[in-house]
């Protein structure tokens, strides 16, 4: 076994989460869960830095089962303990891994012997991994769909077919990439092209979350354009260690 997969077994992998607030008064709506790993050497690694390698080595469906057991376990204990606070946590999860053979039904039988209803989570799938396995996720999409599990397509805009695809896809949730907020400071055009994202999204009814907003500017900007939108970032919260966000925001 390579050492990438040995570390999910000795939980060298860790789970945090990052608010998603209403950008009107920063009130908490939701949260999505992020994969880290804690090496040993290296220190705390982001999935973009490990899992191009995870999926050479075999260990994709090993990893996306370990988070999912580990969250729905979580999300079961806050339930218990009337600790529920968000309308949804949201998983990140590799088109790839889709196409696992039985992936809808092992999901849901996952989701049921937690006692979890299929609201309670979302499925975020980025754009680009979205359209090279178009033609082959589509089915467990579509399962999964029907039993009432939403998704939302991630970093929006960093594919090449992007505007095509909102239509086909028919999603809930349209996650706006960094890319586009970072400079709307300083470029009006950058700005522009947000809003027109946003009009666009609102017309195949999606609902729509800002990611990477870092600054007070950035925020009033946005919330010029639309005050019903959501949003995560630094400007409100850094990703946080599972128990510091209980701790923080469902206590």
């Amino acid at each position: 076994m390579c050492y990438l997969g040995a570390k999910v077994k000795l939980n060298q992998l860790n789970l945090f989460l990052q608010p998603i607030v209403n950008i009107y008064d920063d009130s908490l709506y939701s949260a999505e869960i992020l994969l880290r790993w804690e090496h040993p050497e290296k220190g705390l690694l982001s999935p973009n830095e490990f899992i191009d390698i995870a999926i050479k080595a075999g260990y994709l469906s090993e990893m996306t089962w370990w988070i999912i057991e580990k969250i729905f376990k979580q999300i079961s204990q806050w339930k218990n303990n009337g600790q529920w606070k968000v309308k949804y946590i949201s998983i990140n999860i590799n088109a790839q891994q889709l196409i696992e053979k039985n992936f809808a039904s092992k999901f849901m039988e996952k989701l049921k012997s937690y006692h979890l209803k299929a609201e309670d989570i979302v499925i975020e799938i980025t754009e680009r991994s979205l359209i090279e396995n178009f033609i082959h996720t589509q089915h467990t999409i579509q399962l999964l769909q029907k039993v009432g599990i939403k998704f939302a397509i991630d970093d929006f805009g960093t594919g090449y077919s992007s505007l095509s695809y909102l239509k086909k896809l028919s999603f809930d949730i349209l996650k706006i990439d960094r890319e586009f907020i970072k400079d709307i400071e300083l470029n009006p055009k950058d700005l522009l092209l947000v809003s027109t994202i946003l009009d666009i999204g609102k017309q195949f009814n999606y609902d729509i979350v800002i990611e990477g907003i870092e600054d007070k500017k950035q925020k009033d900007l946005l919330i010029g354009l639309d005050e019903d939108l959501k949003y995560q970032g630094y400007y409100f919260s850094k990703p946080m260690h599972m128990e510091l966000f209980a701790q923080k925001y469902l206590s």
